[in-house]
């Protein structure tokens, strides 16, 4: 076989076996595909897929290994709502001056049910676009025309990658899919572990063959090894719905994984790829350490005297997350390498996520702090199933502090020392040292976030309130209230007070708004129509609100679990003056409510002294994930907190 080596092929994979099902032929739309349309039967989806072939193949010799995915998927469009599915967008990895991904071959058309007859409009060339997303990163997408409630869609294309290709395939949609047919030839010489996405209610059958590719040698044509082939073939997938509180619902959909874990090529020496986290990591470390932080050197003349001067830990990191803010501007690209050379980076004041992060390093070991890389994964990514860098897309640098480690991220402009925003918390992450020893963090903040609330109100002759509030927001709370004030387009703050303020409102006051490491406080006051009159009596919400809390918890049942981002408290005090010429019939009751083990409770307290009443309603949520197995549990206990916050105050006359 020495010819098969000089020819530098090793491996070529040709058709697809689908003797197990029937294959559905590009254009051959029926009158009877838009029957349930036609007919008016009323389907709770936007749109639904009709047929999904996906074929995976490599063509493989001892220089590079080339995947070829071919897509075939055919779209029943319902609603407007599913007009989105008309538009099929692509990442593609790699830049035009050198190796990159293409997809060809492309094949598209709308086809509608006119007078019982399918009338096809095919795709117009200018409803195909390419744009740059990052040097080494472009999307591609096409649109089809003609799109009306009703109407089908259909596209064919091939994915031709240099790179090896994609690990993984996505099994299930946000939309039912009908037919699913993947199937996959695997490389010869190599050996894969085939893994599902254990977070999914949905795995599917897996079927396994063997076929023998062979290649032509003139006019004869000569094997050269036996292939696996992984298929898929299932009907009826349900889709992946997003249910209240779900949060990165990415973790839950049904995926499937190739995992290569060795190869041996003809009389070649076994190579094996199932690394470990340590030996993964310790790459990691040598292309941080030895190729990222090297000529920091320019930073030492940058960093302010004052920074130096400060002696608080604490206070010094936070003045270094200010500073490297005030210098370089997030991309809103991540990454954990820098998009360009640090100095490059902090000269053009812009930069991913990856490329500020180490220069906040850089910084911190200027001013001889104990600082370290931590590798993770941005909210949206799948939880790694095995050793691999594929869902690490994100940088953050860990200080030490005392026994414990400050998290922190420079490209958020609003998160102070330990704090990290919402989309960088996700998991665990791996800290890496110089030394290649790594080790895993906890992302997930293990603090509560507090938002307090203080109303002294006075109800008014006409029986209108007028409050006075003062709200405290601390951490995360904070974080996501400073977001809010600054994606405003004015100073109107209307729209961040919970409060139905019709009546009126004014003399708002914002502290702290720019020192993150303190708490946010927002003043104001406001008038609102609090009492409603019944017949004789009259009816006080005891908390003041008159906008009714909703239940997002109604559901009979969940598959995926309920995800609140981080533990909180919510507190509120409230005090008033019952008017002269009324009387108190009934107060509702104090009260504590506790789920599982005081993960989470909420005290109600209220008291009356002479015509004074003060009202305590105090939420504490100690952990951010309920889990679906204790889903009917949470909705009582939710549904009991929901009911006592609406009981009223009684009121006559007297």
């Amino acid at each position: 076989m020495n010819w098969i080596r000089k020819l530098g092929i090793f491996i070529l994979v040709f058709g697809f076996n689908t003797a197990n099902g029937q294959d559905i032929t590009f254009g051959e739309v029926a009158a009877s595909d838009f029957k349930p349309v036609e007919e008016g039967l009323a389907s709770p989806y936007s749109a639904e897929v009709l047929y999904r072939k996906e074929e995976i193949s490599w063509l493989f010799n001892i220089f590079s290994v080339t995947q070829y995915k071919k897509i075939h998927e055919r779209v029943r469009i319902n609603k407007e709502e599913g007009f989105k599915y008309a538009t099929v967008s692509n990442s593609l990895f790699g830049s035009e001056s050198a190796r990159h991904e293409i997809i060809k071959d492309l094949k598209a058309a709308t086809y509608q049910l006119v007078d019982g007859v399918v009338i096809t409009y095919p795709i117009a060339d200018a409803s195909q676009f390419e744009i740059v997303l990052e040097e080494n990163s472009r999307k591609y997408s096409f649109t089809m025309n003609s799109v009306a409630p009703g109407s089908i869609v259909e596209y064919m294309y091939e994915i031709e990658s240099p790179f090896g290709g994609r690990s993984s395939i996505d099994l299930q949609y946000d939309i039912p899919i009908k037919i699913l047919d993947v199937t996959a030839q695997l490389p010869a010489y190599n050996t894969y572990d085939i893994l599902f996405n254990p977070n999914s209610s949905f795995v599917p059958s897996i079927g396994n063959s063997r076929v023998d590719p062979s290649v032509l040698l003139g006019n004869r044509a000569v094997g050269v090894a036996t292939t696996q082939v992984v298929n898929i073939k299932a009907h009826d997938i349900p889709a992946l719905e997003e249910e209240p509180l779900t949060y990165n619902i990415e973790q839950y959909r049904a995926r499937m994984y190739f995992r290569r874990t060795s190869s041996r090529f003809r009389e070649q020496p076994l190579q094996r790829y199932d690394k470990s986290w340590e030996e993964l990591f310790k790459e990691v470390s040598d292309e941080i350490y030895t190729n990222e932080l090297k000529n920091t050197d320019f930073l030492r003349k940058e960093i302010p005297q004052s920074l130096r001067e400060i002696t608080t830990r604490e206070e010094q990191v936070n003045a270094a997350l200010a500073f490297v803010r005030s210098k370089v501007a997030w991309s809103k690209y991540d990454g954990f390498y820098a998009s360009e050379q640090l100095k490059e980076v902090y000269e053009s004041g812009s930069g991913n996520v990856g490329a500020i992060n180490l220069i906040l390093l850089a910084i911190l070991k200027e001013l001889n702090m104990e600082a370290y890389p931590v590798v993770s994964s941005s909210k949206g990514n799948p939880e790694p199933l095995y050793p691999s860098t594929a869902t690490f897309d994100y940088l953050i640098v860990a200080v030490k502090y005392g026994d414990s480690w400050l998290l922190c991220d420079a490209s958020s402009k609003l998160t102070a020392a330990g704090e990290l925003p919402v989309r960088a918390a996700n998991g665990k992450g791996r800290l890496i040292k110089p030394d290649g020893l790594t080790c895993w963090v906890n992302l997930e903040p293990d603090y509560q976030s507090e938002e307090i609330t203080m109303n002294n109100a006075v109800i008014n002759e006409d029986l209108s309130i007028s409050s006075n509030v003062r709200k405290r927001y601390t951490k995360l709370d904070a974080y996501i209230m400073r977001s809010k004030i600054e994606s405003l387009d004015s100073l109107d703050y209307k729209e961040i007070i919970d409060h139905d303020t019709e009546v009126g409102l004014e003399e708002i006051s914002l502290e702290n708004i720019d020192e993150l490491e303190k708490p946010l406080e927002i003043s104001f006051t406001f008038k609102q129509k609090g009492i409603e009159k019944i017949g004789g009596f009259y009816y006080l919400n005891p908390l003041l609100e008159e906008k009714v809390e909703e239940n997002p918890f109604k559901l009979e049942s969940r598959k995926l679990p309920i995800n609140f981002k981080f533990p909180y408290s919510q507190k509120k005090i409230v005090n008033f003056i019952i008017p002269n010429g009324f009387e108190v019939v009934a107060l509702p009751n104090s009260e504590k409510l506790v789920y599982e083990s005081d993960v989470a409770s909420y005290q109600y307290a209220i008291s009356q002294i002479g015509n004074r009443i003060t009202v305590v309603s105090d939420f504490q949520m100690k952990n951010s994930i309920i889990e679906p197995t204790f889903y009917m549990q949470w909705k009582q206990f939710f549904t009991s907190v929901i009911a006592k916050k609406q009981e009223k105050i009684v009121l006559k006359k007297i």
